[in-house]
């Protein structure tokens, strides 16, 4: 695992066509089968010339794609502010959010995973929704909380930054990953621990895969352009003016120790 190094790093070019598939913020797509109805005002040199914009739809994020224009600009989408969809009122084993939070799509169900401080830890914790909008936290009878097991807790506690990822590339009843973090002064303890999961909520626990502790969350998925996973988590450097760093990390299996350059 190494910093993220600017010097040797992607332009800004190329980090907009790499990345361009997961802009879910911007309005305008075309595919490989669109023709852009623009006429001539706007041109770039870059366009000079056919881009091979290959099967996957592209964004409009800047005018690489675009050869000419006339009485058009590209904006992105502006957001909303739609209040408070999802709070502590009507729980009461839930003292407030820990700030971590990740929403997964599975067979037409989202499904949110969330951080909070509760009673019975550091809590993670989940709630389901069809619109996105309308959330319901199902009692899962998983976490015993004075003596009741009435909630929607997961994980009771070393868990309110956890990251969990739906995998697709791995047997069904490994589809669910979890990451959390082990913060304790014990170094043969502390760090990164791995679960797996077929429904997304009874999680085996498999130990630790990184001794180190990322003091965040990290971000993990499989990357189909090198057939790998990647895991972008924070790194330290102590000796060095900017110490929290981007530190990026490969590996065939997310299960098993990730590989890393550190004390």
């Amino acid at each position: 695992m190494t910093p993220m190094d600017n010097d040797n790093g992607i332009s800004r070019r190329d980090f907009l066509i790499a990345g361009a598939g997961g802009l879910l913020a911007a309005s305008y797509l075309i595919t490989s089968d669109t023709t852009p109805a623009f006429s001539s005002v706007v041109s770039t040199s870059a366009n000079a010339g056919i881009i091979n914009a290959g099967d996957h739809k592209q964004l409009f994020i800047d005018h690489y794609f675009i050869s000419e224009s006339s009485d058009v600009i590209l904006m992105m989408n502006p957001p909303q502010k739609l209040g408070i969809v999802l709070d502590s009122d009507d729980t009461p084993w839930e003292l407030g959010p820990g700030g971590f939070f990740r929403v997964i799509e599975d067979a037409g169900k989202l499904k949110l995973y969330y951080g909070a401080f509760t009673l019975a830890g550091q809590s993670l914790c989940y709630a389901e929704s069809e619109d996105g909008l309308n959330w319901v936290k199902p009692m899962l009878g998983l976490v015993e909380v004075n003596g009741n097991r009435d909630n929607n807790i997961i994980i009771a506690n070393d868990a309110i930054d956890a990251t969990i990822m739906l995998d697709l590339h791995d047997a069904p009843e490994r589809r669910y990953k979890l990451f959390r973090s082990l913060v304790t002064g014990d170094r043969d303890r502390a760090g990164v621990y791995a679960a797996y999961s077929a429904d997304g909520l009874h999680f085996t626990e498999i130990g630790r895969v990184l001794p180190l502790w990322p003091e965040t969350g990290l971000i993990a998925d499989f990357d189909p352009h090198i057939g790998r996973y990647v895991v972008y988590t924070r790194v330290f450097a102590r000796n060095g003016e900017n110490q929290r760093r981007i530190g990026r990390i490969e590996t065939d299996d997310l299960l098993a120790p990730w590989p890393y350059k550190g004390k």
